[in-house]
């Protein structure tokens, strides 16, 4: 899960299922985050 605490609000919305553990949308989470905060 990746907390928005340190984000300014933007357009973005990503849902997903918690349990589900699918590495592309983790990968993809994880990218996009590190993108936005650059």
């Amino acid at each position: 899960m990746v907390s928005p605490a340190d984000m300014a609000p933007s357009r973005v919305i990503a849902v997903g299922n918690h349990g589900d553990g699918n590495p592309f949308i983790r990968s993809y989470v994880e990218i996009v985050t590190a993108a936005y905060r650059h």
